[in-house]
């Protein structure tokens, strides 16, 4: 729906003034702001650079997500059928690969 206004009702019960911020971002891809106050789209902030950037585009709604952030697919490319909470739709998850952990383990062991 396309919306023109937003109202917001402050209420206080007490004589000291109240003091408030609002922080607005609209768009149709997944966004947020982080606990620093920083705008998230796709689970990058927006003045991330290219490369550490989770996604490459998002169209309709959708994050298109880099390889690592996608939902992982079988050895044909197949999607994996995943858990919606997981944060594949918005680049929130990552995938790693078992060796490079295991890889990583035997070099700090």
């Amino acid at each position: 729906k396309d919306y023109n206004m937003t109202f917001v009702c402050i209420d206080t019960w007490s004589s000291q003034n109240a003091t408030f911020s609002m922080l607005m971002y609209t768009s149709e891809c997944p966004a947020n702001y982080d606990q620093t106050g920083v705008l998230n789209v796709c689970s990058s902030p927006t003045n991330a650079t290219e490369d550490d950037r989770r996604y490459t585009k998002c169209t309709a709604g959708l994050c298109e997500c880099k390889k690592e952030y996608a939902v992982p697919t079988t050895p044909e490319g197949t999607p994996i059928d995943v858990y919606p909470e997981l944060g594949f739709d918005k680049c929130a998850a990552q995938v790693k690969p078992l060796d490079s952990f295991q890889k990583k383990n035997q070099m700090q062991d």
